[in-house]
């Protein structure tokens, strides 16, 4: 990457070189739903098995509003909910082995991981920020999951002001 500044902390990104790397059109991914109850357990494993998957899978734990869609039972629509959201590139008998722990550590409420094609995950949530609400977004880099971490995130997901608000923690691997 190349810049060009004017000083005063200003810069213009004037080159941008990156990869690209070949995805099949069919890939595993989706999303696993839990109560919120079960958010603090989830996260404190969550954080030790994102540090051991490979590279071809990708995932985020967020705190969510369950929202009132067919595929959540009635009973969770409207009520907090986490969810590890996720996509594996590589070959699909490999992505279900190496997801078959999020789903066997605690059963989810809700199982939509599945074959897909790589452009519905990447639409997956759309829905979450649709077009015309005023977004407004923070964010922070951490270098570790820990239980003071997950509190604070349990503690803040509880006074959100809206259900249109949710909390994602992406896991960006080693690299970053």
């Amino acid at each position: 990457m190349g810049f060009a500044g004017g000083g005063g902390n200003f810069g213009i990104v004037t080159t941008f070189t990156y990869r690209l790397h070949q995805v099949g059109s069919i890939i595993l991914g989706g999303m696993l739903i839990w109560r919120s109850d079960d958010a603090e357990s989830l996260l404190q494993f969550y954080h030790k098995y994102a540090a051991g998957v490979p590279e071809e899978l990708t995932t985020m734990a967020a705190f969510m509003t369950a929202p009132a869609a067919p595929f959540i039972p009635p009973a969770m629509q409207g009520k907090p909910s986490v969810a590890v959201v996720g996509g594996y590139v590589g070959s699909i008998d490999d992505g279900k082995r190496i997801i078959t722990p999020l789903k066997e550590f605690s059963s989810p409420a809700i199982d939509l991981f599945t074959e897909m094609p790589y452009v519905a995950l990447q639409s997956m949530l759309d829905g979450m920020a649709p077009a015309g609400i005023r977004n407004y977004w923070k964010s922070d880099y951490f270098e570790a999951l820990n239980d003071g971490i997950i509190h604070t995130l349990i503690e803040r997901f509880e006074e959100v002001p809206s259900p249109m608000t949710h909390i994602d923690t992406h896991d960006l691997g080693g690299a970053t």
